[in-house]
Formats: structure tokens, sequence, C-alpha cells
């Protein structure tokens, strides 16, 4: 009994600590922080990510609404969206991270596009979604990820308000740190309540 409960305080402690060792801290990119003259910037390091491609550090195009390049809406929220340059697969990388959802909309013709998750080279995670002409969510939820990529897209595509590191703000349900600790925290009391009644 006694090692069960060591077992079960150990665990607990184990998970607390995890809980803090998670991927970098939430953030849903936008690029309105980047100051443009219209259109059009590169930025293969942005937010402390690699943005590349086939068309390596030139595959992501950051670009102001008010350059009416495609036309119609161009950025989901605030004034600067990123699109595809051509029809240039894109990727995104750094360390470990949850690529949780974007909004996305087509440049041109409806496509139906196909979303990686990888880590360490292998893929994890597949999901095709369907662009239209209209902006709209796409929930992905592609948890401990270091790199995500966008293939198959027939034209451009627009990309906007990329949610990173935090399953609330997208349709996907998946447990919080904040969870993780309370649960943590919980079998830690177990384990010294039962500690404490063996004494």
């Amino acid at each position: 009994m006694k090692l069960i409960s060591k077992n079960l305080a150990m665990a607990g402690a184990t998970l607390l600590l995890s809980t803090f060792a998670m991927p970098a801290s939430a953030v849903v990119i936008d690029f309105d922080d980047i100051t443009l003259p219209g259109c059009c910037t590169f930025d293969p390091s942005y937010q402390g990510f690699t943005w590349d491609g086939a068309s390596g550090a030139q595959s992501w195009v950051i670009a102001e609404e008010s350059a009416n390049i495609f036309g119609g809406t161009e950025a989901h929220s605030g004034a600067n969206f990123a699109w595809s340059n051509g029809a240039s697969d894109l990727s995104l990388s750094n360390g470990v991270f949850d690529l949780n959802s974007l909004w996305a909309r087509s440049g041109g013709l409806d496509f139906t596009a196909t979303a990686h998750g990888l880590f360490g080279g292998f893929e994890i995670f597949t999901q095709d979604f369907h662009v239209t002409q209209t902006y709209e969510e796409f929930t992905f939820n592609f948890s401990e990820i270091d790199t995500f990529t966008i293939t198959n897209q027939a034209t451009n595509i627009l990309i906007d308000d990329i949610c990173i590191n935090d399953a609330s703000c997208s349709a996907g349900s998946v447990p919080e740190p904040a969870t993780y600790a309370m649960l943590g925290l919980g079998l830690l009391a177990l384990g010294l309540r039962r500690r404490k009644q063996q004494a």
C-alpha cells in the first residue's frame, strides 16, 4: 500500500511538472504586427518560426488587405494576411508546438488542400480541407508537432489567424494545461493523504 501511494504521488508530481514543459505559450498569428507598404514582404523567421515551402523563404507572402490583390475580404481580421506565392506548398516549423486552427480562403478557384503534421520527419497527422473564396476556420488540433505543411493547393491560399498552442480558439476540445495541472495536484494530494493515513 505504501508503494502504491508513493507511485501515485510520483505520478502526480510528474504530470504536474510536464504541464510546465508544454510547448511555447499560446498565440494567434495574425501578421498585423508587420508594417507594410501595401504588398509584399517575406520574413522567414517571423514570430520565431521557420516559414518555408516550395519557393523557399519566399513561399509565404505577407500583404495588406488594402493592396486588394485578390479582391473581396483578404484578411480575416486586422489589416494583414499571408498567402502562398503561386501554388507553392507551405511549411511552418519550430520546436514542438500544437497547430490548433487557422482561417483560410482561396485566391481564385475552390480547391481541396491537405494539411500535414510532422514530428522528427514522420507524418503523424493528415487532414484534407476544402477552401473556397470565403474565409472559413479550419480546425486541425495537430498536437506536439515540429512541422506543419499545406500541400495540393490548386491556386493561391490566403491564411490568417493561425492558432498555436491553444485549443480554446478552435472548435476542437482537448484538455488544456490548467486541466492537467488540476489532475496532477489531485493525484499528488491523494498520494500524500494515503501516506498520512498509513503513518
